[in-house]
């Protein structure tokens, strides 16, 4: 538990960090943060970061007709070391969505 919970405050962290404008709250449990995107871009987020080696399920995935849709579901079960790589990449894929942003893919493995 010691150790999940350590890799919780740091995803946190990071996340607050390079993405200040979701929101993230810290679970009282599970494996996983939820975070609140600013717009319903999940699916997009998901599409895209693959091109930067970074897989996650969008969330509609967890909900019915398009629920979620705002919400990406994080897990927290990596090393440090690999979460920080992550949330630097996941970082770089949602500028990609941003208007006026370039197309961009990735060379390096997929980490999540």
């Amino acid at each position: 538990r010691a150790l999940l919970r350590g890799q919780r405050d740091h995803l946190l962290g990071l996340v607050r960090q390079a993405l200040p404008d979701w929101k993230v709250a810290c679970p009282p449990g599970g494996l996983s943060l939820w975070a609140e995107l600013p717009a319903p871009v999940s699916t997009s987020l998901a599409a895209t970061s693959e091109r930067f080696g970074v897989r996650l399920a969008a969330g509609p995935r967890f909900g019915v007709d398009g629920a979620f849709e705002r919400f990406m579901r994080l897990p927290f079960t990596l090393p440090n070391e690999t979460l920080t790589e992550v949330v630097a990449r996941l970082a770089q894929a949602y500028a990609r969505l941003q208007p006026g942003a370039v197309a961009a893919r990735s060379p390096m493995g997929a980490v999540v």
